[in-house]
């Protein structure tokens, strides 16, 4: 049941407060699967002790794909690549999937278990995405009752919709999912999968994804191919593959050359470019984690990517800019070779369905970053841990279970883990609502003050009071306010007040690079209002402007 509401309720919530778009989703999944961390490690009487030293591997080795990212976060955050605002949530997050994975792996091993669980998620992801298609009708048909509690209010073009997650791509691939699950559940009884596929199929078409388009291509024609009827057929089964195929094939060829697809995807390319440019700039140790946008902004592209990014859009290339190529292609070798394990998995529907979840999730990562939301990220870590455990668990005998002289430690070291996240998300819940207090009262000028005050104080969202100062205090601005923010997000008003302060202060030199790389960005109005400044400016790197 835990399991169910840790991933259905967050893909339900439509409740949002500026200035973070999907916080109160991102936080309901932390607390829940917290939750489920600690009813998991309470309930549980013990380990199962792997006496086969490989199956033992294949079972701790989705541990170390998480300990690897936790262990740069936590390096990049002490030693000041990273700031402690940004690193703290990017820790919460890879804490978490850490102890899901080991959850999985060590605490329910026994293979009825680790199916039961299964269904539960799945059951959970059913749920998200019918109700997610009912929100989709409602902001097609009728957008005046979107009431942004259980309903949100689209601001999308009418031609795509974003369900309560706002975003189309990521429904799309939360309609996959739910396609996946329904497949799984009503897989035989043709009635009830039409019944419940149908509208999940419609709300696909309407978010215009072509990502999803293609997750959904690849599902059929691995459903096709595993078909033991299609098999029989022989050449027939061929046919019928194209007859499935081919409308899918015709209705993401609508969507691949819809007005906006070529404009998306001339930008996307300029902004892998420019990744690219950075990766090869910062080879090594790369620009630091969540600090891609600090250090694209402030390097020097003479044909920058038009819109203002904080993400690469492709998690290889991501990973490469702000963790170093070597570290993430250690991390996606270490990524194959657990998929590569799993691979006995897939000899059962569970084991099926499981990796085109999977499948899924990271085929839309390579154009977009879904797993930068905790609602997608924790849910794929436990399915990927589970995969492994599932492929290794049935074929090795030595698993019973027994109680490990350990047990009784790692039990009561995972309900202390999962009361730390429970506090740390509580904590930041709290801390938000600081940040969001400014949005409430900004037409009223005293209290504006007053609720901005209030925020710089808070450790984890106090960057977003020193930018509300700086937007009020116009040409006033301490230097000491711009630290935080311009290491968040460097969007086009902050980055022209960035350059004003320079050249206020007397740092002419910081203030002709800053407006050189606003002159590289597409004319707007925010920046009419450079300081003028020698157009030769001198050589900087980002590494120039950290605080």
């Amino acid at each position: 049941m835990l399991t169910t509401s840790a991933v259905a309720l967050p893909l339900l919530c439509a409740y949002q407060r500026p200035p973070l778009p999907a916080f109160f989703n991102q936080a309901l999944a932390l607390l829940l699967w917290s939750c489920t961390l600690l009813v998991v490690a309470s309930a549980n009487r013990g380990t199962l002790r792997p006496r086969n030293t490989s199956t033992a591997a294949a079972l701790v080795s989705p541990l170390g794909l998480w300990a690897m990212l936790l262990s740069v976060a936590l390096a990049h955050a002490i030693t000041g690549l990273t700031p402690t605002f940004v690193a703290a949530p990017i820790a919460l997050n890879l804490g978490l999937a850490l102890l899901l994975s080991a959850a999985v792996a060590w605490l329910s091993p026994n293979p009825k278990q680790l199916k039961r669980w299964l269904r539960a998620l799945l059951i959970g992801i059913l749920i998200g995405a019918l109700f997610n298609a009912l929100v989709a009708l409602v902001q097609s048909v009728a957008p005046n009752w979107a009431d942004d509690v259980w309903i949100a209010r689209s601001l999308l073009p009418h031609d795509r919709v974003g369900g309560n997650l706002r975003q189309p791509n990521q429904l799309a691939t939360l309609m996959v999912w739910g396609l996946l699950a329904t497949s799984f559940f009503w897989r035989r009884k043709a009635l009830l999968w039409f019944i419940f596929s149908a509208p999940l199929l419609v709300t696909l078409v309407a978010t215009g994804s072509r990502t999803g388009m293609v997750s959904l291509l690849l599902i059929v024609i691995v459903a096709l191919l595993r078909s033991r009827r299609v098999r029989l057929w022989r050449m027939k089964g061929w046919l019928a593959l194209l007859l499935a195929v081919a409308p899918l094939v015709w209705i993401a060829a609508s969507i691949f050359t819809r007005s906006t697809a070529n404009a998306a995807l001339t930008q996307r390319l300029a902004l892998w470019r420019d990744v690219r440019e950075l990766i090869c700039q910062h080879p090594w140790f790369g620009v630091g984690w969540g600090q891609l946008n600090f250090a694209w902004t402030l390097t020097p592209l003479p044909k920058r990517a038009a819109d203002v990014f904080d993400h690469a859009h492709s998690l290889p290339l991501h990973l490469a800019a702000e963790l170093g190529a070597p570290f993430a292609a250690l991390l996606l070798l270490l990524l194959g070779t657990l998929l590569w394990r799993a691979r006995r998995a897939l000899r059962s529907s569970h084991g099926a369905t499981a990796a085109l979840l999977l499948a899924t999730v990271l085929l839309h990562s390579l154009f977009e970053y879904p797993l930068w939301f905790s609602y997608f990220l924790l849910p794929s870590a436990a399915v990927l841990a589970w995969l492994v455990c599932f492929a290794k668990v049935p074929s090795d005998q030595s698993l019973v279970g027994i109680e490990t002289p350990g047990a009784t430690w790692l039990r009561s070291a995972f309900r202390l883990a999962a009361v730390l996240s429970i506090a740390g998300v509580a904590f930041a819940g709290n801390e938000y609502q600081k940040a969001v207090a400014i949005h409430r009262v900004v037409d009223r000028p005293v209290e504006l003050i007053r609720a901005i005050e209030i925020a710089q104080g808070s450790p984890l969202f106090g960057h977003f009071g020193d930018y509300a100062a700086i937007m009020t205090s116009g040409d006033t601005a301490a230097p000491a306010l711009f630290t935080r923010p311009i290491r968040h997000v460097l969007d086009e008003r902050l980055l022209s007040a960035y350059a004003r302060m320079l050249a206020r202060t007397g740092d002419s030199q910081r203030a002709a690079f800053v407006v050189a790389r606003a002159r590289e960005f597409q004319p707007d109005a925010t920046f009419e209002n450079l300081p003028s400044v020698a157009r030769s400016a001198p050589a900087f790197t980002a590494r120039d402007f950290r605080r």
